[in-house]
Formats: C-alpha cells, sequence, structure tokens
C-alpha cells in the first residue's frame, strides 16, 4: 500500500521540467519499470560524494531503471542547477521541484 500512495503522490507533482527545460510527465514514468528519485541539493557535500556512485548505478541499470535527481531548493535557478549538474558530471536529468 505504501508503493501506491507514493506512487499517487508522484503524479501529483508532475509535470516537471528538468534543469535543461526539458518537461517530464508523469506518464513518462510508464516506460520503465522502476523510477529512482535522488533529492540533491547544489550545496550539500554528502550528496555531491554520492553523485559518481549514482552515476555508475544508472548507467549499470540503463534501459530497466530511470533516473532522476529532484532539486527542491527555492533560491536556486535553473542555470544554477544545471551548472552544478556539469560540474559534478550528473548522468541523468535533475527536476526543479522549488515549490516542494
Amino acid at each position: 500500500m505504501k508503493t501506491l500512495a507514493l506512487l499517487g503522490a508522484l503524479w501529483a507533482v508532475f509535470p516537471l521540467k528538468d534543469a535543461a527545460g526539458d518537461l517530464h510527465q508523469a506518464a513518462d514514468l510508464k516506460d520503465h519499470p522502476v523510477t529512482v528519485l535522488v533529492f540533491l541539493s547544489t550545496e550539500c557535500p554528502l550528496g555531491n560524494r554520492a553523485i559518481p556512485d549514482l552515476n555508475a548505478l544508472s548507467q549499470r541499470y540503463a534501459g530497466k531503471v530511470r533516473f532522476f535527481a529532484v532539486n527542491a531548493e527555492r533560491d536556486k535557478t535553473a542555470a544554477q542547477v544545471l551548472q552544478h549538474d556539469r560540474e559534478y558530471a550528473l548522468a541523468f536529468p535533475t527536476l526543479l521541484d522549488p515549490g516542494q
């Protein structure tokens, strides 16, 4: 039941744009049996240290699992988040959710 509740909550927050400006719809999640949402902050040293491992996981399960980062920082622009993603070579899109 928790999974169903979570899916319902996920559907409610879409559509969301990513830092590059691409729009992602809830229906896009149906293309993969598993979707991983990783909540990252541009200033969190622990999250930033985890990015190489997250990239490795996303490559290992490519085609089976869809990975998204989620940035819910209210004070960060899309350009700042995109710069962070490039600086840390994040291998999957970061969804912007400033409204949390």
